[in-house]
């Protein structure tokens, strides 16, 4: 091959790329320049070849390259713009159509972007600590499979001989009365060990942290106060360091103030202490009430973490059979466990408004698709002067994604109030609330589902409406609509998907208020009517022994007692769906079998205002004191264990006590008590007189009023000062609160998925509504030429009906072996309901049917008022 000959090979070869690059220009603008910058590029090429050589030609490649695409893409933008006015233009002529398509797509927007902001928020951000992803809790494993607190000697077995993990840090929840303004005022606390605060990575803006030596008994008391209480009780004195508070009657030195905005586990924390174990705390590796968290070394994977921590739980236990044989450690990451609980109703949420977004979108296709048929005569004469059919698609794709944009914009400021709607009905239960926002991350979701949306409900009608024959069209003068069989077809499809997937929603959203209905009628055993409760705790400074904490609240209950509004007044040292303290008892009469028990202290006249019913035996008594013979009343799930076949009245337990061992006689039984709340079993139960065997430092009051509980609030505050001008009541509520307090996470997720699963529908049945209504128009002339060959109006509503309710059956169809995959996520989430109820797929689909039988009928209504006359001579 001679050098001109491969010249002009590579000039050809290169005149070949710049015409492929070309094709970013729009074809229009192709046809019209395209050839003379083919002869330009030529003209040019050769020219710099001659002057150049390869490393010239090199570069001006790259530079027409560079040009034709920043070029190119100005041309399209101009073009995507002027298709965007011409849409705002077509649009302002057709209002209907518009607010009709963008609200669809705003709810559905809007809806997802709301949930997001709380997935977002709640399960995706880091915690605001340093590397938040290398913090784990960790929990002792009772041999039951129970997961508990560590015991302070296993906590500090642990920390010391653990290697992978940089530090352990202890802490648990506190509340603390805080005397010397006007009022004593309890405030929630932390009590944490020394380090707590450098695990976390944490630095404190003004003051220190706790050092190790303030961890033990004896230690100079010290506090550090949270950023709310140096601004509300100091006014933000920048010398607030040194200054002394008063908590629970003990002077502290402030050494700290905690960072704004600082949370850990619990929700606001107005102060956190150290510890003070004191000896004998540091001997009770039987008492497991630390919560512990850790942060894993660099490089150190979880899983390897948790094998070591296992192997050092496993050496404690063969050092300390007696305390620790059998059991184990449980580590998970310290995000999972603050969002443990709302991980999966968050998910299914999220799932549920994918749903609606879906809907949403077909149905808004179906309007695309009626009015792509609609602008048959427009589109065939674009295509007849000149216009390509990749330039008609990209103008109505442009023209739907201008509808997308504009209904992402509305479903932005629905979100705002529909985020501040879920905030309040989730109220305290859940967690990182205030990491709920909408900030960048879910603004980029909100733009990605915009995108995705303006493709989903666009890309088909315009594709469909660009396949145009320009004669046909043109000579039909747009009278007929080009639709035909296909495009009803496409409509007909997505009316099926927004069936099936209502009905998926709509049979998840029936078996969850299924199961909420049958949790709020199970017998939690007990009754809250008229009943308000308040705690009180007692300050070790000046009430010292356990004698002084019963003589306490024995006079406190006798004054509230005398009330003339009060039916009956007691106190428990745990309420009930507030949690246990569980304990092992020994069955000496069953060759000591060893129970799991929850240990509640109460005072005489608690079953009373609780009305829980008292079986067999009597109950517990002011007599039964510290000087009369040990006795407990079980509930009817402890006493079947100690008796499963006779009475267990009369029966012992034994129990191994904080400090002694104690047999128990029991003297009566009563009622099973729901104590976890209406979903969880009932657990076995040993009531024992408070002033008998370790009286409480803290209880909670129950009064049973005879009218309002709240209207004795101040009843209950005047009665407390007369006691103790120093002591507040606190967590005052009404137990019916409580009651109700302990299915609202349930509420909140039957509610949400409820309210989409109405919208699905609705969604739904405007799909139906819209199919059958553009089916009767574009069968009219059928219908009329039926009419006019003796059809009567029955005739006509039977075959409409007919072709809705086809549609309709395929989407159920469709819909149940759907629901029956997708409801199992919901099988965790559900009580005494099965996943695959029948009889709730059965009410649901028959309830659909219903529906979708009246968005049939009003297009049915409106076909057999077709004038066979007048049809004829328009066609």
């Amino acid at each position: 091959m001679t050098g001109r000959s491969r010249r002009d090979k590579s000039e050809s070869g290169l005149l070949r790329f710049y015409r492929h690059w070309l094709r970013w220009y729009p074809s229009e603008f192709r046809g019209n320049y395209g050839a003379g910058m083919e002869q330009m590029f030529s003209e040019r090429l050769i020219d710099v070849r001659k002057r150049s050589g390869r490393l010239g030609v090199a570069a001006f490649l790259a530079r027409e390259s560079w040009s034709v695409a920043v070029s190119a893409l100005s041309q399209r933008a101009l073009n995507t713009a002027q298709d965007a006015r011409h849409t705002l233009r077509t649009l302002s002529r057709n209002p209907g159509f518009a607010v009709v398509a963008v609200a669809t797509l705003a709810l559905g927007i809007g809806a997802n972007t709301a949930i997001f902001s709380a997935v977002n928020g709640v399960l995706l951000k880091p915690l605001p600590y340093e590397d938040a992803g290398t913090l784990i809790r960790v929990w002792e494993v009772a041999p039951q499979g129970w997961g508990m607190g560590f015991s302070p000697p296993d906590f500090v077995s642990v920390r010391q001989e653990t290697t992978l993990l940089e530090d352990l840090a202890a802490f648990h929840p506190e509340s603390f009365t805080l005397t010397g303004g006007e009022h004593p005022e309890r405030v929630p606390a932390m009590k944490v060990t020394a380090g707590f605060f450098e695990l976390l990575g944490l630095s404190l803006p003004r003051g220190r942290t706790f050092v190790a030596e303030e961890d033990l008994a004896g230690a100079e008391p010290v506090v550090i106060i949270s950023h709310g209480v140096w601004q509300r009780r100091y006014g933000g004195d920048p010398n607030v360091i040194g200054e002394t508070v008063t908590l629970d009657g003990v002077p502290r030195t402030i050494i700290g103030v905690a960072p704004a905005g600082l949370e850990f586990g619990t929700g606001r924390i107005d102060v956190w202490a150290p510890w003070g174990f004191d000896q004998r705390d540091m001997t009770l590796r039987g008492r497991h009430w630390l919560r512990v968290v850790g942060r894993l070394s660099p490089g150190v994977k979880f899983e390897t973490a948790t094998e070591e921590l296992e192997a050092i739980s496993s050496r404690l236990a063969a050092a300390y059979p007696q305390t620790n044989a059998g059991w184990g450690v449980m580590t998970t990451t310290l995000l999972a466990e603050t969002v443990f609980g709302v991980r999966t109703p968050l998910l299914v949420l999220l799932g549920a408004v994918g749903f609606v977004l879906l809907i949403a979108c077909a149905n808004v296709a179906n309007l695309l698709l009626a009015r792509a048929d609609t602008r048959s005569r427009e589109m065939g004469v674009r295509a007849a002067l000149g216009a390509s059919r990749a330039r008609l698609v990209w103008q109505m794709l442009t023209e739907n994604m201008v509808l997308a944009v504009i209904g992402g914009v509305a479903g932005l400021i629905l979100a705002y109030g529909a985020l501040q709607l879920l905030l309040n009905l989730a109220g305290d239960r859940l967690p990182r609330a205030a990491d709920v926002s909408i900030d960048v991350a879910v603004l980029l979701f909100t733009s990605a589902v915009t995108l995705a949306a303006g493709l989903l409900v666009g890309i088909v009608p315009a594709i469909k409406g660009s396949r145009r024959d320009t004669i046909s069209v043109i000579k039909d003068g747009g009278h007929r609509l080009a639709a035909g069989n296909r495009g009803q077809r496409i409509r007909n499809a997505l009316v099926i998907v927004e069936v099936a997937l209502s009905l998926v929603l709509v049979v998840g959203a029936g078996l969850l208020v299924n199961s909420f209905w049958r949790l709020t009628r199970v017998d939690a055993g007990f009754s809250g009517d008229n009943v308000l409760t308040a705690a009180v705790s007692l300050p070790e400074a000046r009430y010292e022994t356990q004698s002084e904490w019963a003589a306490f609240f024995f006079d406190l209950v006798e004054r509230l007692q005398r009330l003339p509004e009060v039916e009956a007044a007691a106190a428990t040292h745990m309420l009930p769906l507030m949690g246990s303290h569980t304990t092992t008892v020994g069955l000496p009469e069953r060759d000591d079998e060893q129970v799991e028990v929850e240990r509640r202290h109460i005072t005489p006249d608690y079953f009373r205002v609780m009305e829980i019913p008292l079986l067999a035996g009597r109950s517990l008594q002011a007599t039964d004191d510290e000087n009369a013979p040990d006795v407990t009343v079980v509930n009817e799930e402890l006493a079947r264990r100690v008796a499963p076949h006779e009475s267990a009245v009369g029966k012992y337990i034994a129990w191994e006590g904080r400090t002694d061992s104690h047999t128990l006689e029991i003297v009566g039984i009563v009622g099973n008590v729901r104590s976890h709340g209406p979903s969880q079993d009932v657990h076995p139960t040993m009531y024992l007189q408070n002033a008998q065997l370790y009286p409480a430092q803290t209880m909670s009051l129950v009064i049973r009023t005879n009218g309002s509980p709240l209207d004795q609030v101040q009843t209950l505050r005047q009665e407390m000062r007369r006691l103790d001008s120093d002591l507040p009541p606190y967590q005052i509520t009404t137990m019916d609160r409580l009651i109700d307090e302990s299915v609202s996470s349930e509420r909140f997720t039957v509610f949400m998925l409820t309210t989409f699963a109405a919208l699905a529908l609705l969604l739904g049945a405007v799909g139906i509504y819209g199919v059958m209504s553009c089916t009767v128009s574009q069968r009219f002339h059928e219908l009329g030429v039926r009419v006019a060959m003796g059809a009567d109006s029955s005739d006509v509503w039977r075959i409409v009906m007919q072709r809705g309710m086809l549609l309709t059956f395929s989407g159920l169809t469709l819909g149940i072996v759907g629901a029956l995959a997708v409801t199992r996520v919901l099988s965790g989430m559900l009580f005494e309901v099965s996943a695959t109820d029948p009889m709730t797929f059965l009410g649901v689909t028959a309830f659909i049917m219903v529906v979708a039988l009246a968005a049939c009928a009003l297009p049915a209504k409106r076909a057999t008022t077709v004038d066979p006359i007048r049809v004829l001579h328009d066609h």
